[in-house]
């Protein structure tokens, strides 16, 4: 049992070597481990004795060969040379326990100095002690004038470089100066204590000799070349070292001398005293054989006073130095005080070296010398280490002026550097991706790691939340991207507008967010400012368009095309004009001349315009004219301008369809329309109407039929509804009709049946009373004109009207026109109205034409119909009591201002926050003499909407009823 023990203890140092495949082995022929090779041959040549020798097994010699056994296949799992290292140290030492060897001391140190630090706080020493090596040779070797760069631990100019980590690596490096240190000395015959003491000298009498040698070979290199190896420098400066150690190790000497010796005399209470025999046994190794027994105890076996003899023993100490010795080490330690100023000094200078370079790079910039700013670029960066904006300008400049990739790699480094790396160089990689020519292609996902990475560093700036948020868009990730834009927002209110678009685009915008109402009163100031700024009012505008407030928006608009008329306020203040159109006929509350008037002014406008022709052509079906302000389009789109290279000939020839429909130019229209390469659906409607005002029936009757073939054949019911708009179109409404007669089963195809057969009807109403149009200037002289034998027709159809919704708001306004007539059509109105609210359904139309004739200033009339409207309705809408209040206002009635307060705060009640409600019930307090509740609804109301034009004409009346005509005027303006 204990030969195998044997044969396993000695195997465990060679298992050690071999388990991490030799690694470690291999690495004792590095040239800065050969003193650790040494050390292994000594060590075995000190184990002779064991490998014959008498074997003592006791307790700890057995714990310490199961730590070495365990440590084995860790060895083996880690692969690391440095548990190896530790390994071999337990098994080297294991042996010296076994064979009872002498100086296990001794041992012991050498086997760590042979295992050395663990590798973390082994490196990061190493790593601090050559950047400090480096950095202070550098900042000498600048002030010397010798221009160079100091990158990691690498030195150099722009035609050499040196790797300095070398000389630390060298067989002369640290570990190399250790071992030799301690090797001469125990073989000199010094103590443990003394190699302990000497040690830490060797180190420090190591530094100026790698400082200089550092310094050397940056200067060896200044001319472009290198005449001397950096392995070569430690070994010149071995002798100065030497001889430096020589001299500190007097200063050993002097602290390790013996208090007993046989040539100095000595007293019964000094040689009596342990503690100095004990210094003399262990510490200095010089003890008289007379003195070499130590007792701590006394004959009897009580224990001596060590406090009386530790206090004799300094005294004994302090009084037994040898001056000599100091001597001899005055000059190391003179060098040592030296270096330790001139170190002092050089790490003031490390600022002034700086902006040595900061003026040659100023300097270089001027002249344009791109090797010189390369090196002070590098220089700055190598001064300070921890400074990664030089390290990142370096990478810019190599990036711009040599080579991308080397630039690219620089970056990357940069953006890989500590747990999170650089955010401007994870937000330079993002936006070389993003850009046209991205130097290396990068998924969403690895762009968003970068960004993410950049906000860990700290680095939060608005640019990196507004890319998150592109990046997030990309991934559909929209509450993400709302986030991150909203930081970049409250970080940068320039990112505000790309947040409120956003919002706006999926629906998600709220006006009264506090972010958007801050951006809008920001721009607002800004605004004020600068009122001829267009870009700037064009932006609020669209922001305005956004939340809602449009009018506003086009308000602000038509002050810019006062100050400073650009192409681009034109653009933007006609397709505001458009919109509003577009936002009335889908809303059926389009009256009067507002919207084909801001048709007209959106063409001149902006002729370059594609839908302002649409909604041209689409007014004109309705009796709109267009003569006078469509034919600056009409001529762009005729002349060379619009050619292909900005529009295509499509849209070219569909502009000019629909705007000479527009004009009344219908044969031109007409032929137009055969040029269009593929007509939509709205294009044939145009051209039926066309063919049909040109006096050419029997063409528009093939025309439709033509065009009606596919759809009557379809079994679609929206096809079918296509087929009955253009037979109205072509005026051939027997057959619209027919092609309307189909089942249908669900509510919702009920209604859509519903709606397109009223629409024939209203269309065939109008043709048979010579209706002018909703929007045609002679829409207020509208006379009816039929046959007597037609008015049971007539009456037919606007019954058939009424019966839908959509189409019986349409109808409103010619009931109006026709109550207005009295006579004939005054009957039959009155009829149709009369079978209508029968039904239930007639509050609406009711309702449209009391508010028509309100806006005419026909208040009796409108009385009239609005007081029939509430009778019919169950639960009056505020708008439609909101009316009626007026009317009775309007009167001039007095009897009836308490009808109208009451209608007039019952719709307050029912929408306490509308501004309109407010300031209608501001006008009957008004009327009744009651200043103070005027003014106090008119404040509510302009807190509410501060532009509303009736509340400050309203307080201009309140402030004439008290006689502050001055005040009045104010408000007006």
């Amino acid at each position: 049992m204990f030969q195998i023990l044997r044969i396993v203890s000695l195997l465990l140092p060679l298992l050690t070597l071999i388990l991490n495949s030799g690694s470690l082995a291999r690495s004792l022929l590095l040239p800065q481990n050969w003193p650790a090779a040494v050390l292994v041959f000594v060590l075995c040549w000190k184990l002779r004795p064991a490998v014959h020798g008498v074997w003592t097994w006791r307790l700890h010699s057995t714990l310490l060969l199961l730590v070495a056994v365990l440590l084995l296949p860790a060895i083996a799992v880690r692969d690391s040379d440095w548990l190896a290292a530790v390994g071999f140290a337990v098994g080297v030492y294991l042996l010296t326990l076994l064979a009872g060897l002498p100086n296990r001391g001794r041992v012991l140190l050498l086997l760590m100095l042979f295992t050395g630090l663990p590798p973390i706080p082994g490196i990061f020493t190493m790593q601090q002690l050559s950047q400090r090596l480096l950095l202070h040779s550098s900042t000498l070797a600048s002030s010397l004038q010798y221009w160079h760069f100091s990158d990691g631990s690498t030195a150099g100019t722009l035609s050499a470089t040196v790797d300095l980590s070398g000389i630390l690596q060298s067989p002369c490096g640290l570990s190399g100066v250790l071992v030799l240190t301690t090797l001469v000395l125990f073989h000199a015959g010094r103590t443990l204590p003394q190699v302990l003491l000497t040690l830490p000298l060797a180190i420090i009498c190591s530094l100026p000799g790698y400082f200089c040698a550092c310094l050397l070979a940056i200067l060896d290199i200044s001319d472009g070349s290198q005449l001397v190896p950096v392995q070569g420098w430690p070994l010149l400066m071995l002798l100065p070292g030497c001889l430096l150690l020589w001299s500190m190790q007097y200063l050993v000497l002097f602290l390790t001398a013996p208090v007993l010796r046989n040539d100095r005399p000595a007293t019964p209470r000094i040689s009596g005293n342990p503690l100095n025999r004990l210094w003399g046994r262990e510490v200095s190794g010089v003890l008289p054989e007379k003195w070499s027994e130590i007792r701590l105890r006394s004959s009897d076996g009580h224990r001596l006073p060590i406090w009386s003899f530790l206090q004799s023993f300094l005294k004994d100490w302090a009084l037994s130095r040898e001056v000599s010795c100091l001597y001899f080490a005055v000059p190391g330690s003179t060098l040592l005080l030296a270096a330790l100023l001139v170190e002092h000094r050089i790490a003031g200078d490390v600022l002034t070296v700086g902006s040595l370079y900061s003026n040659r790079l100023l300097l270089a910039e001027q002249q344009g010398d791109l090797d010189t700013q390369q090196l002070c670029l590098q220089a700055l960066a190598g001064l300070q280490p921890n400074d990664l904006a030089r390290r990142m300008r370096v990478a810019e400049f190599l990036w711009q002026h040599r080579s991308r990739q080397a630039g690219w790699e620089a970056i990357e480094r940069l953006a890989n550097s500590g747990p999170s790396g650089y955010g401007p160089a994870h937000l330079w990689i993002v936006q070389n991706a993003l850009s046209d020519q991205p130097f290396q292609k990068q998924t969403t996902e690895q762009l968003i790691t970068h960004l993410q990475r950049a906000l860990e560093t700290g680095h939060t700036t608005a640019e990196v939340h507004r890319m998150l948020s592109q990046l997030y868009l990309k991934v559909d990730e929209i509450g993400l991207a709302e986030r991150h834009l909203r930081q970049a927002a409250e970080a940068d209110s320039e990112y505000a507008d790309a947040m409120i678009y956003l919002l706006a685009r999926h629906g998600r915008l709220q006006p009264n967010d506090v972010l958007v109402q801050r951006r809008l009163v920001e721009l607002e100031l800004q605004l004020k400012q600068k009122p001829k700024d267009s870009e700037l009012r064009l932006r609020l505008s669209y922001l305005l368009v956004l939340t809602g407030d449009a009018a506003t928006a086009e308000s602000l608009l038509n002050t810019g095309l006062k100050l400073n008329p650009t192409p681009a306020t034109q653009r933007a203040t006609a397709e505001l004009r458009l919109q509003r159109v577009q936002r009335l006929l889908q809303s059926d509350r389009m009256e009067g001349d507002a919207g084909p008037q801001a048709v007209r002014e959106a063409l001149q406008l902006d002729p370059e315009s594609r839908e302002a022709p649409l909604l041209a052509s689409l007014l004109h079906l309705q009796g709109a004219p267009f003569t006078g302000s469509a034919e600056a389009a009409l001529q762009y789109w005729r002349g060379p301008s619009p050619n292909s290279i900005r529009h295509k000939p499509e849209t070219i020839q569909r502009c000019i369809v629909h705007l000479s429909y527009a004009l009344g130019h219908y044969t031109q229209a007409a032929e137009a329309y055969r040029q269009l390469p593929e007509p939509s659906g709205f294009d044939s409607m145009i051209w039926l109407a066309a063919l049909v005002a040109a006096d050419r029936q029997s063409e528009a009757s093939q025309a439709v039929t033509e065009l009606t073939r596919p759809l009557l054949q379809s079994a679609d019911l929206s096809a079918q509804i296509r087929a009955a708009e253009f037979f109205s179109q072509a005026r051939e409404f027997a057959r619209a009709n027919s092609s309307l007669q189909r089942e249908v089963k669900t509510a919702s195809e009920k209604e859509q049946l519903n709606t397109a057969q009223a629409s024939v009807a209203l269309q065939e109403f109008d043709v048979l009373t010579g209706y002018p149009g909703l929007f045609s200037q002679q829409q207020d002289q509208w006379v009816p004109q039929y046959r007597e034998s037609d008015a049971a027709r007539l009456t037919a159809l606007l019954e058939s009207c009424l019966k839908s919704p959509s189409v019986s708001m349409r109808v409103a306004d010619r009931l109006y026109l026709m109550s207005l007539r009295g006579g004939n059509s005054g009957r039959v109105a009155t009829d149709a109205l009369q079978r209508l609210q029968a039904t239930g359904d007639a509050t609406r139309v009711l309702s449209a034409i009391g508010t028509r004739a309100l806006q005419n200033e026909r208040m009796d009339q409108a009385v009239q119909w609005l007081r029939l409207a509430v009778t019919s309705s169950k639960t009056p809408d505020p708008s439609l009591l909101n009316n009626l209040a007026l009317a009775l206002i309007r009167t001039g009635n007095p009897e009836q201002h308490s009808e109208a307060l009451t209608l007039a705060t019952k719709a307050v009640q029912l929408l306490p926050d509308n501004h309109y409600l407010l300031t209608t019930r501001a006008e009957v307090y008004i009327a009744m003499g009651n200043l103070q509740l005027a003014r106090q609804d008119l404040q509510r109301a302009r807190e509410l909407r501060p532009t509303f034009p009736e509340i400050f004409d309203l307080l201009a009346r309140i402030c004439r009823a008290e006689g502050d005509d001055a005040e009045a005027e104010k408000y007006l303006q």
